[in-house]
């Protein structure tokens, strides 16, 4: 069903960190490595949920903005295309670099987000 016509899942501080500190609600987007990706009501920050069995990450979040997340997505899969054209372990690391440095000037702490750095050679 589409998102318009059933809307994002709600979930409240409690759910997505297991204590309710009063920063509002929080929307459920999706997963990513089997960890939710939950983008914060208010502020519009984007955070990657460690999935079940998966050490916590002190610092979860991804991006900075929703619209910063999609930007980071969008060259994230851009890139990774060239991935299985890369003829050498080498070329591969250079993409992996690539699509590193693309997501930290994007989103610097987000760029720099365990979360997001995980590009299989």
């Amino acid at each position: 069903m589409a998102v318009v016509e059933e809307g994002l899942t709600e979930l409240t501080a409690e759910d997505v960190w297991g204590e309710d500190d009063g920063s509002g609600a929080y929307y459920l987007l999706g997963t990513w490595l089997d960890g939710r990706i939950v983008v914060h009501g208010d502020s519009g920050t984007v955070h990657r949920l460690p999935a079940e069995g998966e050490e916590t990450d002190p610092d979860p979040e991804v991006a900075a903005s929703f619209g910063q997340f999609v930007t980071m997505l969008q060259n994230n899969d851009l890139e990774r295309c060239q991935l299985p054209m890369a003829s050498s372990r080498t070329e591969r690391e250079d993409v992996r670099d690539e699509i590193e440095d693309s997501l930290t000037a994007i989103d610097e702490d987000g760029g720099a987000s365990r979360a997001l750095n995980v590009c299989p050679l």
